[in-house]
Parts: C-alpha cells; structure tokens; sequence
C-alpha cells in the first residue's frame, strides 16, 4: 500500500505475502490482554485465528491473549495450507486446505520439483446467495503427487449448501463437520476446471459482532453464571448503537474486557 500515508507510520505491522497482514504484540499485557496498534487498509479483514471481521480504513487497538498473533486475511483472500505436514524433508503435500474468505480474490499456486513446473489458478467471487471458487491445475502433471486432495475452508460461514462441477459437469464433494463450512475434493486433476458454489444465508453485522462479543465473554476468567446472566441481555439487543452502549454500561465486566469486545465495531 506504497500510496497510504498510513503504511509507512506502523512499523511493527507487515503484509505476509500479498494476503495477510501481521501484527505481533511488543507491548506487555495489562490484565487479560496485551494490546497493539494496527492500521487496517480499505475493505474488510478477518482474523486467521478468530474469525473476527474487522471494517479496514482505520486504526485498531487489537487485544489479544499471549497465545495469539493478530493475522488478518483481507477480504476475497485465498490461503493454501499443507494438510500433511507430519513428514520429513519438504515434500510437496498429498492433502492441501484451502481456507477461502468472503469476497472476490485470485491467488495462484506454485509447485516445482526440479525443473517442472504447477500452477493451480484461484478464484473465488462473492455471489448474491454466497461465494463460488474456481480453480484449474496447469503444467507438468508429474509434478503433483498422486491422489491430491483440496479441502475447501470458508472461512467466515458456518452453514450452507455446497454444489460442485468439473468442467460443467456436476461432481461428488464431501462435506466435512467442522467449526466453518469445509468441503473436499478427492483425486484432483490437471487441466482440469472445477468450480464450487456455496450458498449460504448472509449475517448481519449486528449478528456477527453479539457472536464475536458471546465467544469473548466464554473465554475471559470469571463467574459462568454471570457471563450466562450478561449473555442474555446482550442478545435482546439489535443495534450496533444498542450492543455499544450496553457493554460500555456493564458494570460486571473490566473494562479491558470490554475494549475487546468492541475492537469489530
């Protein structure tokens, strides 16, 4: 983001390949959480590890436990992970996780072994009812290992109808039970075009953020009757306006608890 004033004024902050922004925490922590200042670009970001949705185009004051690392994916990125990572050496992996989040986005993978070369070309959309991805595998076949599998990982829903095709041609995909919609597609092949749609029912904001604010509350040290007790109220409430106001109000909760639960805001 060479044209953001802002980029060059958050040193601790850097983009981890083209999708991801990294933000570790250098500060000790106060209470339940250390805190770090981190300048979000235009558009929306998603934690990697929690899920979290966070409109960009301003700075943030992220709190977090010292068991994570803020990581944000922007919106539309694709992430390939390697499933089977329990090997010696570097293989290229068998299984792959592709995590993919709301939005439009293109990533192209790169394999090699020796002087041949893979390419898996990515592209998922937003849709008026969910999110498609595209993908096709070209170069030297040998280069992929026998019976890849992809996973498919969306990461920001949790329930949806899954349709599937290879080459216009509806196929098998199996679903697997899991804290966001995963799908997998076994015996991959190249020059092969597969698309998926993902249909799904849209949250608001409001719902996403009393979501982000309940998982918060669980988490935290303290009475479960009372996390109970708050959790209930915090559910009558419709808007951001409305969920603001009453966590600021609360007088059972710290007051770095709430400065965490408000960060998505």
């Amino acid at each position: 983001y060479p044209s953001d004033k802002e980029a060059y004024e958050y040193p601790n902050q850097y983009l981890f390949a083209e999708q991801m922004i990294v933000a570790p925490i250098t500060s000790p922590a106060e209470g339940d959480f250390a805190v770090a200042k981190v300048w979000l670009p235009k558009g929306k970001w998603t934690d990697f590890f929690t899920g979290e949705q966070y409109d960009g185009g301003r700075v943030v004051y992220v709190r977090r436990t010292l068991d994570y690392i803020p990581v944000f994916v922007k919106e539309g990125g694709i992430i390939p992970l390697a499933e089977d990572i329990d090997v010696n050496g570097c293989p290229l992996p068998q299984e792959l996780a592709v995590r993919v989040y709301e939005g439009d986005g293109e990533y192209v993978l790169y394999e090699d072994e020796k002087d041949k070369k893979l390419f898996t070309e990515f592209k998922s959309q937003k849709t008026n009812d969910g999110q498609s991805v595209t993908f096709i595998i070209k170069g030297d076949d040998s280069v992929m290992p026998k019976n890849r599998k992809m996973k498919f990982v969306f990461a920001n829903v949790e329930f949806g109808v899954m349709e599937c095709y290879k080459n216009g041609q509806i196929c098998d995909v199996n679903e697997i039970y899991a804290d966001n919609c995963t799908f997998e597609l076994s015996s991959i092949s190249c020059g092969v075009e597969y698309t998926l749609y993902l249909k799904y029912d849209q949250k608001t904001k409001e719902e996403r953020v009393k979501e982000y604010i309940a998982n918060i509350l669980m988490s935290v040290s303290g009475c479960n009757t009372t996390k109970w007790d708050v959790y209930k109220e915090l559910k009558e409430k419709g808007t951001l306006e409305e969920i603001e106001s009453f966590i600021r109000g609360e007088k059972r909760i710290s007051n770095d608890v709430k400065e965490r639960m408000l960060e998505t805001l």
